[in-house]
């Protein structure tokens, strides 16, 4: 398996490599929710699929163990997964 990092460096398109055209997500157009007045919304965008090879779901970019750990998460914790994403849909768009 590779590591997260490998794929970070060379900016593997690793969901789009192994979905159909219909069914592939689009990481420069999706958009994640805005955050909602009683916290800070999660960025599922209900396309909800952990590639092997990254350990990234291809839907919102979150690892499993963020997607576990959301719903108890502080608003520091979640801004903090926020901003991985960001940087994560920088290198996979």
């Amino acid at each position: 398996m590779e590591s997260f990092g490998s794929l970070f460096a060379t900016g593997t398109n690793f969901c789009r490599e192994s979905r159909s055209d219909s069914h592939r997500s689009d990481f420069s157009t999706a958009r994640m929710p805005p955050p909602d007045p009683d916290g800070i919304a999660s960025p599922c965008i209900n396309q909800c699929r952990l590639d092997a090879r990254s350990g990234l779901c291809c839907g919102c970019l979150r690892t499993l163990d963020e997607i576990a750990a959301w719903g108890e998460a502080s608003d520091a914790q979640r801004r903090a997964i926020l901003d991985e994403i960001k940087q994560r849909k920088r290198v996979f768009s």
